[in-house]
């Protein structure tokens, strides 16, 4: 796979687009870390992010820079999302011959992912959010919780992208003319439109990858990703569930379709880690956050999103768990560094902030809050099934996801409370008064 741009000709290239100008000096030009090639060029007032796909032998690329083009276009196109606009990072530049896409360079951001790996590294020494230490040392009995503005920032960033396109039959055309004339084109074929229409937004297939191994499967599997396969055909119950998730599977709106934290720019980061560091609490006017990274959006199931945004904050508790494997589960989970009790505000942030805004989700969908367990659970398993595909070992810390996946899926309106901090029942109580409370005004 071959990428056109280069530290050697990037210059070239800027310049002929009209991004930069003959002779001008460049004080940064790096490589930025991603599966594209991108590169930072800086000089004067100039900073910008370079973008492209690598091209296959045939000088064909994947098409992914293309589709995140369409969904700026789809902002263009429809003067009603116009608000979801400062919600993202416009590009100032796109070649769809060449696959490359040119966005500004935002200084002082940061991705959520290294925002909340920095926050959590205090829960391992024990520190409060002043920076002391709980009794002898230890974590037990900390305060210290992730910051809730942040996640409820979030939340009204997806009920934005969500409710402004929910059921808009044309924004779904839209996705599917630009699909099927991309797809028709590079096939050369003759398929129907609804064959294309079926390509641009298949059917999901959530149980793939979880088949029953055949004994050529034991020749790529790690031995002791055996286990997780072991665990998973002992309770046919998680199948189940996740079957039901195939057919339950509702195509609504534009979702991202993949909401890590390492899509999220969070602004002014300077000022908001000194006042981490001085236990000044953010508030939700401070957390401005950017989506970014569109290459997947597609016409999908708002759950799925938010499922997603969940099981993340799931895994930072997770992953802090003692990697023993003499411990049972429940003392595995009493362990974690990072305390359920720390993540468990900014999931119920994230969800309530979201349905403050997009409250008719729930008349649409009644049973939306015990489909995002559903959903959360599936993304437990996901991340396990990357692990395994990535062929990195399996120890108790990706059991554990598996099992806490099981309770989620098979079990979700049990979860709710454990997830959410509080039930279901009290959740939708409380957002429909507000929502009452605010049409009567």
């Amino acid at each position: 796979m071959a990428f056109l741009l280069s530290s050697e000709n990037v210059f070239t290239y800027l310049t002929r687009a009209g991004l930069w100008d003959e002779g001008q000096l460049c004080d940064v030009l790096s490589a930025q870390p991603g599966k594209n090639f991108s590169i930072r060029v800086k000089g004067g007032d100039r900073d910008l992010l370079v973008k492209q796909e690598p091209h296959g032998p045939a000088g064909v690329a994947p098409g992914e820079i293309l589709q995140e083009w369409w969904f700026y276009k789809l902002l263009e196109d429809f003067p009603e999302l116009a608000d979801l606009r400062s919600r993202i990072i416009y590009p100032l530049h796109f070649d769809a011959e060449n696959s490359i896409i040119v966005f500004p360079y935002l200084s002082d951001v940061s991705d959520l992912s290294d925002f909340y790996n920095n926050f959590c590294e205090g829960f391992a020494g024990g520190e409060l959010a002043g920076g002391k230490q709980g009794s002898s040392g230890s974590n037990k009995g900390i305060d210290k919780v992730l910051p809730t503005a942040i996640a409820a920032s979030l939340g009204e960033n997806f009920a934005g992208l969500h409710s402004s396109t929910f059921r808009k039959r044309a924004c779904e055309t839209f996705f599917v003319d630009k699909y099927s004339a991309y797809w028709s084109q590079r096939s050369k074929s003759g398929r129907s439109r609804e064959e294309l229409k079926a390509k641009a937004v298949p059917t999901p297939d959530f149980l793939g990858g979880l088949e029953r191994l055949t004994p050529e499967a034991f020749c790529v599997i790690p031995t002791d990703a055996l286990k997780f396969f072991r665990f998973y055909q002992r309770y046919p119950e998680i199948g189940e569930a996740i079957e039901a998730l195939n057919h339950s599977f509702s195509r609504d709106c534009v979702v991202h379709n993949d909401p890590r934290f390492a899509n999220f720019l969070l602004h002014d980061i300077q000022r908001l880690n000194a006042q981490r560091l001085n236990a000044q609490p953010i508030q939700a006017s401070e957390a401005k956050i950017q989506l970014i990274d569109w290459e997947k959006w597609t016409w999908g199931d708002p759950s799925y999103d938010l499922g997603r945004l969940i099981a993340n904050y799931l895994k930072l508790w997770l992953k802090s768990l003692p990697v023993s494997a003499n411990l049972d589960l429940a003392t595995t989970l009493s362990r974690a560094t990072v305390p359920l009790a720390a993540v468990q505000p900014s999931i119920e942030a994230l969800i309530r902030s979201y349905l403050e805004k997009f409250p008719q989700i729930l008349t649409y969908r009644p049973d939306f809050l015990t489909q995002l367990m559903r959903f959360t659970g599936l993304g437990l398993i996901r991340q396990v099934q990357i692990y395994i595909s990535q062929k990195k070992p399996l120890g108790n810390v990706e059991m554990a996801m598996v099992q806490v996946a099981k309770s989620l899926l098979c079990q979700p309106e049990a979860s709710i409370p454990t997830v959410f901090g509080q039930s279901k029942t009290d959740m939708e109580s409380s957002i429909e008064t507000k929502y009452t409370q605010a049409v009567s005004r």
